[in-house]
């Protein structure tokens, strides 16, 4: 074997290192992906969020306000938490119409194994409209 075949056969395992790095940056990727994809998924399968999704898309003052069709972003921000028959959910839901975008809150209590919603209030993105859910149209916030 000539010397010059030694050497480059010597500096041939110095391409692994590059693409090990770049390998291992595609499977920490690769598992940051399917990590948030899981969690989404699980946020957006809880009741409060389907209730609070339910009663957006019924809500005549939403599509008044958003636009139709509402839909909600892939990304949502918010935490369930659920011990036994009793659970606590805050979430916060963009959402967004052929007109504007918007971000419903929510916050929702468990008990007894039932989800009741306490709060579901939508703020239009452009106008800072807030419009209250719970509440039906025409009902006056003054107590």
């Amino acid at each position: 074997m000539s010397e010059k075949a030694g050497k480059t056969q010597g500096r041939g395992w110095l391409w692994f290192i590059p693409l090990g790095c770049f390998g291992a940056l595609v499977v920490a990727g690769c598992i940051v992906f399917a990590v948030l994809w899981l969690v989404f998924g699980l946020l957006k399968s809880s009741e409060p969020y389907k209730r609070a999704m339910e009663m957006a898309q019924a809500d005549p003052r939403v599509a008044a306000a958003l636009g139709e069709p509402v839909e909600a972003s892939r990304f949502l921000v918010g935490n369930i938490e659920v011990t036994g028959e009793t659970g606590h959910a805050e979430l916060s839901i963009p959402l967004s119409g052929s007109k504007s975008r918007g971000t419903l809150s929510v916050v929702a209590n468990k008990s007894r194994g039932r989800w009741i919603i306490e709060e579901a209030v939508l703020t239009v993105s452009e106008s800072d409209e807030t419009i209250d859910l719970l509440k039906p149209e025409g009902r006056s916030d003054e107590r």
